[in-house]
């Protein structure tokens, strides 16, 4: 954490960034995703998570605040879920990965 503060704040204690003081926030969060390298790998959810997104009400609830109060489905059908599918991109690396398994390399 000191290290991350550190790329933070400069010398006298300032803000390097405004983005320093929110960088926790969904708003930010989102607002880099869509702004980065990536952004077409940003995916809604469209009623439901996806089948091979392992996630359960009970552990959102549990481990994200601001859901603790919250009807998921409810939230989920109001548009705002959304989660990033690297798949697409990590596809090419797992099946050369499965190959080298078959190989025994």
């Amino acid at each position: 954490l000191e290290e991350f503060k550190s790329a933070l704040f400069g010398p006298n204690g300032s803000l390097l960034s405004p983005i320093a003081e929110t960088w926790d926030t969904d708003d930010t969060m989102g607002r880099q995703y869509l702004c980065g390298i990536n952004p077409a790998f940003v995916k809604l959810c469209a009623g439901s998570f996806p089948e091979k997104f392992p996630v359960t009400d009970k552990v959102l609830k549990s481990k994200v605040a601001i859901l603790r109060d919250k009807d998921i489905q409810t939230e989920m059908q109001a548009g705002k879920f959304c989660y990033v599918d690297f798949r697409p991109l990590l596809q090419d690396l797992v099946d050369i990965q499965a190959r080298e398994r078959a190989q025994g390399v």
